[in-house]
C-alpha cells in the first residue's frame, strides 16, 4: 500500500468535506431550516450551545469533535452557523483533518500489518481498536466533567 497517497487523498478528502460542511451552513442552510418549525428547533439548539460554548471551546471543537460519532457534522455546521472566520476555521479544520487522516490511515496501516489476516477482518480489528479508544476517550471526559474538573 502506498502510505503518503493514502494519507494525502483522507486528508483531502476531510478537509473538503469540512470546508463544504461549513460553507452550507455559513451561506445557504440556516435559511433552509428556518423554513421549517423541525429545522427552526435545530437552529436555536445550536445558537443555544454556541452561546453556552463561547468562542475558546468552538475553536477546540473544530479540531477535537471529529473524533467523536456525529461530532464533526455538527462542530462544522456550528463553526458555519456562528460565522467562525474563514481563517481560524481553515488552520483549525485543516490540521484536524491530518490528524484523523494519520490516526485512520495509522489505524488501517497498523491492524493490517500487524494480524496479517484478509483484508476484512483486518477492518474489523481495526474498528473495534478505533471504537475502544473512542470510548476511552469519552469516558475521561465524562468522569472529568461530573468531578468538576473538565471545562467542557
Amino acid at each position: 500500500m502506498a502510505l503518503l497517497p493514502s494519507l494525502l487523498a483522507a486528508w483531502l478528502g476531510c478537509w473538503a468535506g469540512d470546508i463544504g460542511l461549513y460553507a452550507l451552513f455559513r451561506f445557504q442552510l440556516t435559511g433552509l431550516l428556518d423554513r421549517a418549525s423541525w429545522g427552526q428547533r435545530i437552529h436555536r439548539g445550536i445558537l443555544r450551545l454556541l452561546d453556552k460554548a463561547g468562542p475558546a471551546p468552538g475553536y477546540a471543537s473544530l479540531f477535537v469533535l471529529r473524533f467523536v460519532s456525529g461530532g464533526r457534522t455538527a462542530s462544522m455546521a456550528a463553526a458555519g452557523i456562528a460565522g467562525i472566520p474563514w481563517g481560524p476555521f481553515l488552520a483549525l479544520s485543516g490540521i484536524g483533518s491530518a490528524v484523523w487522516s494519520v490516526y485512520m490511515v495509522g489505524l488501517g496501516w497498523f491492524t493490517g500489518s500487524a494480524t496479517g489476516l484478509p483484508f476484512w477482518a483486518s477492518a474489523v480489528v481495526g474498528m473495534g481498536l478505533g471504537t475502544l479508544a473512542g470510548l476511552i476517550i469519552a469516558g475521561i471526559v465524562a468522569i472529568r466533567r461530573r468531578s468538576g474538573r473538565g471545562d467542557g
